[in-house]
């Protein structure tokens, strides 16, 4: 398989294959929220308006995995809403150079394999190709990577993002180390809700030979364009 990663708010039909993605799995697969939208199997709030969307794509143009970078506005994070008590932890954060990290998504198949793999399951890769081990993690990191390079520009320094114990242990093979900044509370299962530095990410998601910014050197006057970032997607991973 053949992925690529993108940032998709300028692409109509690559945002509208987001939220059906997103309806999918949050509201078919998990349940965790009701109905349609007015257009549709979509699965929308208000926080879309104001947030990065990011895909990843196999070769023939389907959606794989998804994260969205919540940024600051008057609406606040998802995670305050969520969270049944004030995130002292949050506090000092909480602004212009903050974002949360919300929405992770990736197709059912690869990741159904991967946590059963990840749990010990011998028997599952002889069930499938041995490669889509590898998948579920490779749209992770990608994503991740997309969401780093999008905060470097931005000058956005740490985010947020409520997530089971599971996906933080997960993370932490990739060196992303988020930091619990509150107690577990419940929502559709026990989840934390944590944060992290940009800083730290982008030295385990970028060698010194792989700049975040292709086509941008960084060093330059002109770094901070109008020009939307990330206008490469990060060439392509073959699996």
């Amino acid at each position: 398989m053949e992925l690529s990663f993108a940032y998709i708010n300028d692409d109509e039909k690559k945002m509208e294959k987001a939220f059906r993605f997103r309806y999918e799995i949050f509201c078919e697969e998990k349940n965790f929220f009701d109905g349609e939208s007015l257009y549709g199997p979509m699965e929308t709030d208000l926080f879309d308006e104001y947030s990065l969307h990011f895909g990843a794509f196999d070769q023939f143009g389907d959606i794989k995995g998804y994260a969205r970078l919540v940024c600051h506005s008057e609406n606040g994070y998802p995670m305050q809403r969520l969270c049944p008590y004030e995130i002292t932890g949050a506090k000092d954060f909480i602004g212009e150079s903050s974002a949360e990290v919300s929405r992770l998504a990736i197709t059912k198949d690869f990741r159904s394999f991967y946590q059963k793999s990840s749990m010990g399951n011998t028997g599952a890769a002889n069930n499938k190709n041995d490669t889509d081990l590898y998948i579920a993690p490779q749209i992770q990191f990608g994503l991740f990577r997309m969401i780093c390079a999008a905060c470097l520009q931005l000058d956005i320094t740490h985010v947020f993002a409520v997530m089971e114990p599971f996906l933080y242990k997960r993370l932490l093979r990739f060196s992303l180390k988020f930091n619990a900044i509150g107690d577990e509370f419940e929502n559709h299962g026990k989840v934390f809700p944590f944060l992290g530095r940009i800083s730290d990410f982008e030295k385990s998601l970028f060698s010194e030979n792989l700049s975040p910014f292709p086509f941008q050197d960084r060093n330059s006057e002109n770094f901070h364009s109008d020009i939307p970032f990330l206008v490469a997607s990060y060439g392509k991973i073959c699996a």
